[in-house]
């Protein structure tokens, strides 16, 4: 075998490998105005992360004890993420629900009251710990800087105070003026190649 097919093998084992273990994330979803948006919150309050230290070669364990202490020990060992469940009612943000990311195939969900104690008011928990931005995604995708990073049509800014809406802001990016760089690669890797000292 030459140095270079070996090259390829091992190149290919490294970066095929790693792209089975970079699965996405399960977004959260949002109740708001009656609709379901997905969305990347992952926000939940920090006692569930603070034992959460358990770094391995293999992603799937790196949330490992996240995952223990939101569900207990579970039977799926490959389960290192969760899927939680918003609703914004009266502008007050609640956490409704955590799930397994599999949910409608293992039925795995975390018990709130457990997690909560006697702040889970009729199935929710008021999110007093969310102040933030939230940005929402949606509509068609206009376009992309980076293959995890899409521009979509339409965004929604939700800013939270201690879990209250305050503000809410739409985006029409369709508005927006784009740069040609961002409409044609070509034109792109020209410039940086011309650029390059």
């Amino acid at each position: 075998m030459t140095w270079k097919k070996y090259i390829l093998i091992k190149l290919f084992i490294v970066t095929g490998f790693s792209g089975i273990l970079a699965t996405p994330r399960a977004p959260d979803r949002l109740v708001y105005n009656g609709d379901t948006i997905y969305v990347y919150l992952k926000l939940l309050p920090n006692e569930f992360y603070r034992l959460d230290t358990v770094k391995t070669d293999f992603s799937e364990y790196i949330n490992r004890t996240l995952i223990t202490n939101l569900f207990g020990e579970v039977e799926n060992y490959l389960m290192w993420d969760y899927r939680a469940m918003w609703e914004i009612v009266e502008n007050q943000l609640y956490l409704t629900g955590i799930f397994s990311p599999y949910y409608y195939s293992d039925s795995i969900k975390a018990d709130l009251t457990l997690l909560f104690k006697e702040k889970v008011i009729n199935g929710k928990v008021k999110a007093e710990w969310i102040n933030s931005d939230i940005i929402v995604r949606g509509g068609k995708e206009l376009t992309f800087f980076y293959i995890d990073l899409p521009v979509f049509k339409n965004e929604i800014e939700f800013v939270f105070l201690e879990g209250e809406l305050i503000d809410v802001k739409t985006f029409d990016n369709s508005k927006s003026r784009r740069s040609i760089y961002s409409q044609n690669d070509r034109i792109l890797g020209n410039f940086i190649y011309t650029n390059i000292d």
